[in-house]
């Protein structure tokens, strides 16, 4: 807790994980959390008072991850747009749960910060994820790296196409570069509301063009 305006949920998706490789189909009950640490998440994020909620997952939510994902599996929530559910090896429909117990109980201003796919992009969600008419919105913010194997070539080789289980939209996003992301909080004197946000900062210390995203709070 970083005082009222702030509710920081850190994930462990490593520990608790299904196999990789195992389909990720309603009888396999496949999870990426485990059944504890998701109920905590649930629970903490519905007892959450804070302005912001900001979820920081170790893996991104719509880009397709995973070497070897053919034999291996996917490492990430997404599945990929492969039509053949076999192959499906993400782990979505934990996810899908999570965002429908997060739309049944109408939680707003929820973030996502995640990593582990070598580029920087923001990408906003729009998903009546419990089937009630009344849509789920929240972002994601995707970070680094800092000194690893960086995907693509600025202005050049296109980023990964994204699984659109979830209606991502991209607001911004860019390869071949070394960054970290920068996220703040701040009471805006134009209307009194804390805002959130958020820029990608490259190796020279600039913001790189296009990535700064400022979020006024839902009501």
């Amino acid at each position: 807790n970083w005082g009222p305006n702030l509710d920081l949920f850190i994930l462990d998706g490593r520990s608790y994980r299904s196999p990789n490789s195992m389909a990720d189909t309603p009888e396999n009950n496949k999870t990426l959390l485990g059944n504890k640490q998701l109920e905590w998440l649930e629970q903490s994020l519905k007892n959450s008072s804070a302005t912001w909620k900001v979820i920081s997952s170790d893996i991104p939510i719509s880009v397709p991850t995973g070497a070897n994902a053919s034999i291996l599996g996917r490492d990430g929530w997404a599945n990929g747009n492969d039509t053949n559910y076999s192959s499906k090896t993400g782990f979505e429909n934990e996810l899908q749960q999570l965002l429908a117990f997060l739309d049944e109980i109408n939680i707003k201003n929820i973030v996502f910060v995640t990593t582990d796919v070598h580029f920087p992009a923001n990408i906003l969600y729009e998903i009546d994820a419990n089937g009630d008419g009344d849509k789920l919105i929240f972002h994601e913010l995707i970070s680094g790296p800092l000194s690893a194997f960086r995907f693509g070539i600025p202005g050049g080789v296109p980023l990964p196409k994204l699984d659109t289980t979830f209606n991502p939209k991209i607001l911004y996003e860019e390869g071949g570069i070394f960054n970290f992301g920068y996220v703040e909080i701040q009471k805006q004197p134009e209307d009194n509301l804390v805002h959130l946000t958020s820029r990608i900062v490259d190796e020279n210390g600039f913001t790189r063009p296009n990535s700064l995203l400022e979020l006024k709070p839902q009501q």
